[in-house]
């Protein structure tokens, strides 16, 4: 069977078209689908970065949690009291516990040494009676030094050798005189003794937990202060310090060391 010259150019059955082929592509193509690629990358990065600051810290949800246990305990009967008070305090280490534990390490030790710097602290027994020529105390009658000539030449009636007029000066200090119509010597009274830790009975026990509570409730429940508190602490914990700089090995630089 023969076809006419208008059949003639027709592109035979099943033939296949000029494909697309990418693999062949201008390389500028291929560099600007990587170019979208990465500034997708970097766009997703930032985005989430900026999502994570933003996110609220743990120092508003750190107080909410101990207020709110504050306040129920605030509001508890005598029956539950103590048992809202053991919920406060474990709401406390469970939020706190670890900075409590490194704050109440230190305090006492940073108290010792503020007072050395400052100069302060217990005076050792016969440490601080010099005066500030450097000279030290004189001595009593009747001991070595310059006193001891006139002890022994038996000037003033101390005589003996020896402190028989340290003695004597002793004797005469320890002699109480009494005045007959005079006003009455008073005696200097005793300072108290400090009070004695032992166990409360049931409604002393729930008397000091009110207390312990309210005085709780009221340092805790401005939100402004206790959450800048906190949130000051968190930087300052975070803060590497400019002392301290990574090397190039990687390793802490401590100064000229």
């Amino acid at each position: 069977m023969s076809y006419g010259a208008d059949f003639a150019n027709a592109d035979p059955a099943n033939a296949p078209l000029d494909p697309t082929i990418m693999i062949g592509a201008d390389p500028f193509f291929w560099g600007a689908i990587l170019l979208l690629i990465a500034a997708a990358l970097f766009a997703g990065y930032f985005f989430g970065a900026r999502s994570r600051s933003h996110r609220a810290d743990a120092a508003q949800a750190i107080w909410k949690a101990i207020h709110d246990a504050a306040r129920s305990a605030m509001g508890a009967d005598d029956n539950a009291l103590k048992g809202k008070a053991e919920a406060l305090r474990k709401v406390i280490d469970e939020r706190l516990g670890k900075t409590l534990k490194l704050a109440g390490g230190l305090s006492a030790r940073i108290k010792k040494l503020d007072d050395a710097i400052a100069g302060k602290g217990p005076v050792q027994p016969g440490g601080g009676g010099s005066s500030g020529s450097g000279q030290p105390p004189q001595r009593a009658a009747g001991g070595q030094g310059g006193d001891a000539g006139q002890g022994e030449s038996g000037h003033g009636g101390s005589g003996g050798g020896g402190g028989g007029g340290g003695a004597a000066a002793a004797a005469a200090a320890s002699v109480t005189v009494v005045t007959i119509g005079g006003p009455a010597t008073t005696t200097p009274t005793p300072p108290p003794s400090p009070p004695t830790i032992g166990d409360l009975s049931h409604r002393e026990q729930t008397d000091a937990l009110r207390l312990a509570v309210a005085a709780f409730n009221q340092h805790w429940r401005d939100e402004a202060a206790r959450v800048g508190e906190l949130r000051d602490a968190h930087a300052e914990l975070s803060n590497p310090g400019s002392a301290h700089k990574s090397s190039g090995h990687g390793k802490v630089s401590h100064g000229g060391h």
